[in-house]
């Protein structure tokens, strides 16, 4: 195993890819040693995120609370150099991946939604609930307007956790904006009620606005014609 401690490209010289050639040296490096794994942990934060997975550097695990001095959640992230390697990562992010969508709720509330969108794209689809089909059927009357979503919550936060995982790497996202993400992240996996929506958009200034917005938003994701 390989650990990167610090590394960083002056301000003028960054998107030049510098910080990418950096890391591909000591990519190439570690391989040569017979390493089985490239490494690094930071506070997290979207640029970062972006920056790390662009590297083939998957999400193997945050923290559960944010850090004092930085006030950001810790991040680990591996790049496997070896068939061992993949195998364990593998491991790794099926059991963290697995669960996370339940801690969004709790210890990650206050997590950024950029990043939950980026641990949703690594994330594969992993778990069928046994309920899948009557899941997917308390969906439905909620899109249509039967029923409200106190009612539906568990079912429905089921089968969108299926649905948004590895989306963003399909090409389906016709017309969603980062609003849809927003909504749908506070509400139905933050459980943040009704009032969240004047704070994403001060047009959803009401619960009947917000059910509506949330809905649409919903469709979008699943590419669901309106």
């Amino acid at each position: 195993y390989c650990r990167v401690i610090r590394i960083a490209v002056d301000e003028p010289f960054r998107r030049h890819r510098y910080g990418s050639a950096l890391l591909e040296g000591i990519t190439k490096d570690a391989r040569a040693r017979g390493r089985d794994f490239v490494g690094a942990s930071f506070g997290i934060s979207p640029a970062l995120v972006n920056f790390w997975r662009k590297n083939d550097f998957g999400i193997a695990r945050l923290g559960s609370k944010r850090g004092r001095s930085s006030g950001l959640y810790s991040c680990v992230c591996l790049r496997p150099l070896s068939k061992h390697g993949e195998l364990i990562l593998k491991d790794l992010r099926h059991r963290y991946l697995g669960f996370f969508p339940r801690c969004l709720s709790q210890g990650l509330i206050d997590l950024d939604h950029r990043i939950i969108r980026a641990l949703f794209a690594e994330r594969i689809a992993i778990e069928t609930s046994v309920f899948d089909q009557d899941d997917r059927g308390q969906l439905k009357d909620f899109l249509e307007e039967r029923r409200s979503l106190e009612h539906l919550l568990p079912a429905v936060e089921r089968v969108l956790t299926q649905e948004l995982s590895g989306l963003e790497n399909r090409e389906c996202l016709v017309g969603v904006s980062s609003l849809d993400w927003a909504i749908v992240i506070e509400l139905i996996f933050k459980h943040s009620g009704w009032s969240v929506g004047s704070r994403l958009d001060p047009k959803l200034n009401s619960r009947t606005h917000v059910q509506s917005a949330l809905r649409r938003s919903i469709k979008r994701l699943m590419g669901i014609d309106e």
